[in-house]
């Protein structure tokens, strides 16, 4: 939905030339990432490479652990939104937002 959403806000031209860039700049961060994991096979995850990039930084090592956790807290986030509308539109009720949002979050709790 969000992919869709954005392209009817660009349009198709600008939409797509964000796509092809974004997918640029994630391929460069993966491959610069690879090649210095590959020349430090210690590091284990995303901490270990914010640690090893800024010098051995203890805090570097703390923020990226963050960022790390608040990324996945607002990818959550995200779908439980996405899927509550996508069940609101289906149901064409208002209210049934409110309902889903507390059922998504009850059952993501459950997991």
């Amino acid at each position: 939905m969000a992919q869709t959403w954005s392209l009817s806000v660009l349009g198709w031209v600008p939409g797509l030339i964000t796509m092809i860039v974004a997918g640029i700049l994630f391929w460069i961060t993966s491959m610069t990432m690879w090649r210095f994991i590959m020349k430090y096979p210690q590091i284990r995850d995303i901490c270990d490479f914010g640690y090893y990039v800024f010098g051995k930084s203890k805090i570097a090592y703390e923020f990226t652990g963050f960022m790390l956790l608040a990324n996945n807290i607002m990818l959550i986030g995200f779908h439980i939104l996405t899927g509550a509308k996508i069940l609101n539109t289906l149901s064409d009720h208002s209210q049934c937002t409110i309902v889903f949002n507390v059922g998504f979050i009850a059952l993501r709790r459950n997991l």
